[in-house]
């Protein structure tokens, strides 16, 4: 690049002097040096080459325009910049990222460097009717105007809609007083903004947003966007609400905004996963608007007909619920107890992923239990009943019942009778183990000490009378049902494994060495590490005796327990 030859060869070939320059880039990220700046400067502003149409031409020609950007985006405030090259640059990498952030550091970059260009800017951006002029034009109003609202306004539909857009951007970003008057008028700009939804309601929303502050008119601007279930508009309020719960959740409008998005779909991934982390804050701040969206949106959405899961919609949430043990147990207290049953099934798959997640002795929440009459804790000990199958969470619950209201004898004897005839019937070793080891727990009550007693003799009396009947031989597989079921396992075990290295790296290999043992360390300079244990993750269920038996009757069972109204016999 030092003579005139290698400059003269770069001029013909855009592509071959964007790598040459991406080289740099990657040498300048380690060493410091500048040199790439100090290069495209002199090219472009001593050796006529244009440097933003030579970008252009390079991605054209299969250049990384991510790289390309890299290696401008430094430089380019410092050149002597054609501003129609500049403009067709800003457009070929919109095209590329769309409204990613990062581009809009070229234009910040050049009015920092050179504020004398930012009319001639405005005026070439404004002759553009396309897309990607609306955040630079922002950018431009905010740079050029400050806090001079009036002139912003001016500008707006008196080009093309992109430069509306960008002027309405511009008045959120403004630093605005507390003047009445002032908030009057940039507010009546956005009421009539509003009534363009598919133009101009994304952008009203965004400044919106930005000076909600300003009064309480904004707030309800707000809330009649969110009504018109414009899909950009929710995204927008989603994710900027989400990250202000510390100082808005306390706020009515903020209550009124989150329950206008009790109906948003599942299919609607990049909202509901604005959602998740709205809510992941929340329960942090206003636990109560936390649990009161919940059920609202699990009634109100599309998920009951959906295939997601919860847990899949919502990782954050329940990444958040599991480190607060008190929330969840009220959270699985309330939506047993609860009268629609599709809470039932939501408390029912809650139980289930803490299970599966290790979660130990799930429970009812003491404090909502004192409060529950006798209906409520028959109610939900049906429910219970009807959805779940895990011997230690039906165990759990149906002991926190008894510990807390052991004094009262009915709602103590519906746990008794259910230990006894429902979890010991289907369960019987496993609830017996569950039994001794509370009874041998110190400090329990004398009344609970009794309780248990009891039901630790009606079970022991069962399994002495089952132990004496013999094993029906038709419970019995048979040796060629064995064999098949094996077979089958090995077949279908065979073709998970071929199909899991189908384009893989084990698919390289002829042979493959295994290591033995329950973890591995290093050898290095003589000395060995220390030793790493491998993961490992197992689940088990017990499967209830009456599935086996008779599990028509216990299908028919569960499902009227489902199907029970509060305060039927």
């Amino acid at each position: 690049m030092d003579n005139s030859l290698d400059i003269q060869q770069y001029k013909s070939n855009p592509l071959a002097l964007f790598n040459y320059l991406y080289k740099i880039k990657i040498n300048d990220y380690e060493e410091e040096s500048g040199e790439l700046k100090k290069m495209i400067i002199e090219l472009h502003n001593n050796h006529n080459i244009d440097i933003c149409e030579y970008a252009i031409k390079a991605i054209e020609s299969k250049f990384n325009c991510l790289n390309a950007n890299d290696v401008l985006i430094n430089s380019i405030a410092y050149l002597n910049l054609n501003l129609t090259s500049y403009c067709n640059y800003l457009g070929v990498i919109f095209q590329y990222f769309g409204s990613n952030s990062f581009q809009y550091k070229l234009t910040s970059n050049l009015l920092k460097e050179q504020p004398n260009i930012t009319k001639k800017l405005l005026n070439k951006l404004t002759q553009q009717d396309e897309a990607f002029i609306v955040e630079h034009i922002s950018i431009i109003l905010t740079k050029l105007y400050g806090n001079s609202y009036v002139k912003i306004i001016n500008l707006i539909n008196k080009y093309n809609i992109f430069t509306t857009q960008g002027a309405i951007l511009a008045l959120g970003n403004l630093k605005h007083e507390n003047n009445s008057t002032d908030a009057n008028k940039i507010l009546d700009t956005f009421e009539k903004s509003s009534e363009n939804i598919e133009d101009l309601g994304e952008v009203t929303t965004i400044s919106l947003l930005k000076i909600q502050h300003l009064g309480k008119g904004f707030k309800l601007q707000i809330l009649k966007l969110i009504k018109t279930n414009n899909l950009q508009i929710h995204f927008q309020v989603s994710q900027h609400l989400s990250l202000r719960c510390e100082t808005l959740s306390n706020e009515k409008w903020f209550e009124k905004s989150l329950m206008s998005f009790n109906k948003t779909n599942c299919e609607y991934r990049n909202i509901i996963n604005n959602l998740d982390f709205w809510l992941s804050n929340l329960i942090k701040f206003n636990k109560p608007l936390f649990k009161k969206f919940f059920i609202s949106w699990i009634i109100h959405s599309d998920y009951s007909q959906s295939k997601s899961e919860l847990q899949d919609l919502f990782k954050s949430t329940f990444r958040t619920i599991s480190e607060d043990k008190k929330l969840l147990q009220e959270l699985i207290t309330d939506y047993f107890n609860h009268d629609n049953r599709l809470i039932n099934q939501a408390g029912a798959k809650l139980t289930l992923f803490f299970e599966r997640n290790k979660v130990n002795n799930i429970e009812f929440d003491r404090d909502i239990l004192k409060t529950l009459n006798i209906d409520d804790i028959t109610y939900m000990c049906r429910k219970m009943l009807g959805y779940l199958i895990d011997v230690k969470t039906l165990c759990s619950l149906s002991y926190s019942i008894l510990t807390v209201r052991i004094r009262n004898k009915r709602m103590s004897n519906i746990v008794i009778n259910i230990f006894i005839d429902y979890i010991g019937c289907n369960y019987l070793s496993t609830t017996l183990d569950f039994l001794n080891d509370k009874i041998s727990t110190k400090g329990i009550s004398k009344s609970l000490r009794i309780a248990l007693q009891l039901i630790i003799d009606e079970l022991n009396n069962k399994k002495k009378i089952l132990e004496l009947l013999p094993r029906l031989n038709e419970l019995k597989p048979s040796k060629q049902k064995i064999h098949q079921e094996e077979l089958a396992n090995r077949k279908q075990m065979n073709k998970l494994i071929t199909e899991s290295q189908k384009g893989s790296l084990v698919s390289c290999f002829s042979k493959i060495y295994l290591k033995y043992g329950t973890g591995s360390c290093n050898y290095r300079s003589g000395n060995y590490s220390e030793l790493s244990y491998m993961n490992h993750f197992s689940h088990s269920i017990e499967i209830p005796r009456a599935q086996i038996v008779h599990p028509v009757s216990l299908a028919l069972e569960n499902f009227r327990f489902r199907l029970v109204k509060r305060g039927e016999n």
